[in-house]
């Protein structure tokens, strides 16, 4: 299912699938974008501080945002 705002297109090869997102879409990511925005900041941070197991945590957080927008789109 495509939600209302998005188009569903097929690359040439038939499999690959990109859903560009229209205008009237884009409230809908509103909160998947920031979160992903703040795991962003999570992970530079970690990173800067070589925290490897801080690192693997927000993953797990970042894995848990991107699934549940691809639920979606």
């Amino acid at each position: 299912m495509v939600p209302a705002g998005a188009k569903r297109v097929c690359g040439t090869d038939g499999a690959a699938v990109v859903v560009a997102v229209g205008d009237d879409a884009v409230s809908t990511l509103g909160d998947d974008v920031e979160d992903i925005a703040r795991l962003d900041l999570e992970v530079l941070r970690a990173s800067e501080a070589k925290n490897c197991d801080l690192l693997i945590e927000i993953g797990g957080r970042m894995d848990e945002v991107c699934e549940s927008c691809h639920k979606v789109f």
